[in-house]
């Protein structure tokens, strides 16, 4: 069509410009810069109406249109209608990082809402999502159940436990000073095993379940928050 390739159907007729690979006997075409879905016989399963459509994982694939992000599934159907500013490509948990305005939230495959876009920023570890607002951080799990709120300067992960600080005194990297921190002590199920440590006090993990911290001289230890 007008020197442009493209493809026709069994009656000669004009239907797409362009179609991506086969994904579980779908695929992805264009028309006039619009891109839909297709099955494996040409028919229409959504409409040529998008800006963009991404390629599909675990049968849900990014959309784009009048430049807002959603998700639509390979069977047609919109689980979020396009109204984020932006969407993330998904973890290999599952799950991406949306953007509303300009404000941050997460969501899973599903569509399901794990985090509001209430946040400053949102980032990924391994094992949990990090949710920042203001100078503030907190942890949640990637089902979405908040394992330690937001209300701590810094956050870092052990193999056996979770370090929370509040800072006092800080650079702009929370970089620890003579008189900064108040630390909290948290196990990887969220639950506190000691609070309100100095950063000065000299503390070490035995295991999953037993802490051991200095105070004057001796080491006191520390079974699932119980002295």
């Amino acid at each position: 069509k007008d020197g442009k390739p493209g493809y026709i159907n069994s009656l000669g007729e004009y239907v797409f410009d362009y179609m991506y690979p086969s994904y579980n006997s779908i695929k992805i075409v264009v028309r006039d810069s619009k891109f839909g879905i297709v099955d494996v016989y040409g028919n229409i399963i959504a409409d040529c109406q998008y800006d963009y459509i991404s390629s599909f994982k675990n049968n849900i694939a990014k959309c784009i249109k009048d430049e807002k992000f959603g998700l639509i599934t390979s069977l047609g159907y919109e689980i979020i209608t396009p109204s984020y500013t932006w969407i993330t490509s998904f973890n290999e948990n599952g799950i991406a990082i949306t953007q509303e305005g300009v404000k941050y939230g997460a969501i899973n495959l599903d569509g399901k809402k794990l985090l509001p876009p209430i946040y400053d920023k949102v980032i990924f570890s391994e094992r949990y999502i990090y949710a920042y607002t203001k100078d503030m951080v907190g942890l949640y799990a990637f089902s979405g159940e908040c394992v330690i709120v937001p209300k701590y300067n810094k956050i870092s992960e052990h193999s056996h436990f979770i370090h929370a600080y509040i800072s006092t005194d800080r650079d702009k990297n929370y970089n620890k000073t003579e008189t900064d921190n108040i630390i909290d002590i948290y196990n990887h199920n969220g639950d506190i095993i000691i609070s309100n440590i100095d950063y000065n006090t000299e503390y070490k993990a035995l295991s999953s379940t037993l802490f051991c911290c200095k105070k004057d001289d001796s080491w006191v230890i520390y079974k699932e928050g119980h002295q």
